[in-house]
């Protein structure tokens, strides 16, 4: 690595002018204060260039995708270094910012944010914002950093709600129940961009033991196992609406869709064992990966019929 003592010597100069910033602009959403873009950018840009200091910023690409409203979002990719008049610069982080597409002006809104991020970490600079996402900075490539502004807040809740579901499905350590779950397999991770790990199927193991019907529907477990009578009529209802939108009936159907898979497993485990056929049963599930990406590459036939 070559001498970087210039850029190091700048980079501490300018930590010991940078006070805390104050929170001058109010989050209605959130109900809380925070420092807005352009108040920490323009706190910073004097200090900067006194000590020969200028962030360099590299878009890398812009992928865009769908969100359950309906809404069109983005996602930015950034590389970012501190460069030095000495010709001196730090190693390049990468940084990723989501937004949703409110015009031409998301991009310049997603590269403000992101040199905000690389400078609150590389300056140490301390804000005190509620549930502000503390900058680690990470190898090209590596990570998300959720996006915040005074616009865009609805951003910040997505990707920080985002993260935490990643780190759930990824758990190893944790089950999910699910019913059916080649289908939520493949619209979790393609959308994620994760593998689910130990999951229990209740279709699976319902046509593998309940060999005495046809009926492997959510419907069909829950009469038989609960002796409760599930209304699927909101299945085929609006839910592309806004959360906040959807009406009781919605809601109660959604739940219904899970509070009694837990009961169901417990009666299905007991079948697989009483039947023998448990590692059959954790061969399927293992399989569910490979069945998941031949649904993504086109494959929806079996592949092993005649």
């Amino acid at each position: 690595m070559s001498n970087q003592a210039n850029i190091n010597a700048a980079i501490n100069a300018a930590m010991g002018q940078i006070q805390k910033l104050a929170k001058g602009d109010r989050n209605s959403h959130g109900n809380y204060s925070f420092a807005s873009v352009d108040a920490f950018l323009d706190m910073c840009r004097p200090i900067c260039a006194e000590h020969g200091l200028h962030p360099q910023v590299d878009s890398v690409g812009t992928e865009t995708f769908g969100a359950g409203n309906g809404k069109l979002w983005a996602k930015f990719s950034y590389r970012l270094a501190m460069g030095h008049v000495s010709g001196e610069k730090t190693d390049p982080v990468g940084m990723d910012v989501m937004l949703p597409l409110t015009g031409a002006q998301t991009s310049g809104s997603a590269q403000s944010y992101a040199v905000k991020q690389f400078l609150r970490g590389l300056l140490m600079i301390s804000t005190g914002e509620k549930d502000d996402v503390d900058f680690k900075p990470q190898a090209p490539d590596d990570g998300v950093e959720a996006a915040r502004s005074a616009e865009e807040e609805s951003a910040y809740d997505l990707a920080a709600l985002e993260t935490k579901i990643q780190t759930v499905l990824e758990d190893d350590k944790i089950l999910k129940i699910g019913h059916f779950l080649r289908f939520d397999k493949n619209a979790l991770e393609f959308f994620l961009k994760c593998k689910i790990k130990n999951i229990f199927d209740t279709k699976i193991a319902s046509k593998i033991v309940r060999t005495y019907t046809d009926a492997h529907g959510l419907k069909n477990l829950v009469q038989e196992f609960c002796n409760k009578n599930l209304d699927k009529r909101q299945g085929s209802s609006d839910w592309n609406k806004d959360i906040d939108e959807l009406t009781d009936k919605q809601l109660e159907y959604a739940a219904n869709d899970v509070i009694f898979l837990h009961k169901i497993k417990s009666e299905l485990e007991k079948m697989l064992k009483r039947e023998n056929r448990e590692e059959i049963f954790k061969r399927c599930l293992a399989f569910l990966d490979t069945r998941v990406e031949l649904d993504q590459k086109g494959f929806k036939e079996d592949i092993f019929e005649h």
